[in-house]
């Protein structure tokens, strides 16, 4: 995102975060919910979300 230059736009990350698809993820049962069930989902996310905080958006 800093080679293109918008690591400091809001809409840039509501776009990335509307990638992921609705209540596909989430966990289904109390096994689910203890273990990471999507891990690389939910790395990824995080990644986002870290980044957007890195950058004062959030």
């Amino acid at each position: 995102m800093q080679e293109y230059g918008v690591e400091r736009d809001l809409a840039v990350y509501n776009h990335l975060l509307n990638i992921f698809p609705k209540e596909v993820f989430r966990p289904r049962n109390i096994i689910q919910r203890i273990f990471v069930h999507y891990p690389r989902q939910q790395e990824c996310g995080i990644a986002v979300l870290e980044q957007m905080e890195n950058h004062a958006q959030v």
